[in-house]
């Protein structure tokens, strides 16, 4: 699938106003444009960069979804109890948690808060009908 087609992101040159692409900022011959730029409308520019992110969001989309790697299972598709029942979030908690990990160092690990953790395993425990971190590990340890 071709990469997608990504509208140039307009600056304000602080000599003329006029707006000019970031390719024309290459004052300095290097090849790049320099690190800096005047902004005259800042509202244009979100809109703009929002542009550009949404294009980029909507080709790994169509990426995923043409290629058939989204196989992960829809929340209705998905059983109610059991591992099977567990998201991919939650059995990456789950799996942590009962090597030992506390909330925080199983959210450090996975660049999740530690209330993110907790709530984690809540689900967890209601998913697989268990009440404690020793039930969980004795759970993982017999799989």
């Amino acid at each position: 699938m071709p990469a997608p087609t990504i509208p140039p992101i307009n600056a304000c040159d602080d000599d003329d106003g006029k707006p000019s692409t970031a390719n024309e900022w290459d004052t300095d011959g290097g090849g790049t444009p320099d690190n800096y730029f005047f902004v005259q409308n800042p509202s244009q520019l979100v809109t703009q960069l929002s542009n550009a992110f949404n294009a980029i969001l909507a080709h790994a989309g169509s990426a995923s979804s043409a290629s058939g790697n989204d196989d992960r299972p829809s929340g209705t598709d998905r059983p109610t109890f059991g591992w099977s029942s567990l998201t991919e979030s939650e059995r990456s908690v789950a799996d942590l948690v009962a090597d030992g990990l506390t909330n925080r160092e199983a959210g450090t690990r996975l660049f999740l808060s530690h209330h993110t953790v907790d709530a984690h395993l809540r689900h967890i425990y209601r998913k697989l009908g268990i009440s404690s971190r020793a039930e969980l590990g004795r759970l993982v340890a017999d799989l």
